[in-house]
């Protein structure tokens, strides 16, 4: 897959916003049997997009591991309306479409557009931060926050609660990190 970062900054009442966006090629390995972009390559470019736009605002992988938390996706739910097909250029932009007060839940949209400007799929990802040594959410530093709120705002944008649904999630993360019961005999 060949990428290309594309950002973009556009002031926004009085305040800047950033469009993030990313091309990249729709190839061999993102295929499913019948020629089109199976549904799990959505969800991995959308994950490389989003990568690479916090490593934009400073937070590369390599920061999320000096600072022992990463990002956590909890439910992500991908819409298709056009086939994407082999060598197909993508523009792949990323948006947020809601936000808790204090940054630690997140609804994250990524919209996969076609040269022809037409809209062929949009996957939105709800998600937090997890803390990778306690394996619990938690809130981001206030610089990773503000990239947050830096990214343009989807029109059906959504205040989030803190910690909404990403507890649950957390639970899961960390119960299947810890030895079972059966485990510990």
């Amino acid at each position: 897959m060949s990428t290309r970062n594309t950002p973009h900054v556009i002031p926004l009442f009085g305040s800047l916003r950033m469009r993030f966006g990313q091309r990249f090629q729709v190839g061999w390995s993102h295929l499913d049997a019948n020629a089109n972009m199976r549904n799990s390559a959505y969800l991995d470019v959308a994950a490389s997009a989003r990568l690479m736009y916090f490593a934009s605002g400073g937070f590369s992988i390599e920061a999320f591991a000096q600072l022992q938390f990463g990002p956590v996706s909890c439910r992500e739910e991908l819409e298709c309306f056009h086939e994407l097909r082999l060598l197909d250029e993508v523009r792949v932009t990323l948006l947020v479409a809601g936000l808790s007060e204090d940054a630690s839940s997140f609804r994250l949209r990524n919209e996969f557009w076609r040269e022809s400007d037409t809209l062929a799929a949009r996957l939105t990802s709800l998600g937090g931060w997890l803390d990778l040594r306690s394996r619990r959410p938690i809130a981001p530093p206030p610089a990773l926050a503000a990239v947050l709120r830096g990214l343009d705002r989807t029109s059906d944008f959504e205040n989030l609660a803190p910690g909404r649904d990403i507890n649950s999630c957390c639970r899961s993360v960390r119960s299947s990190t810890q030895p079972s019961r059966a485990d510990t005999k």
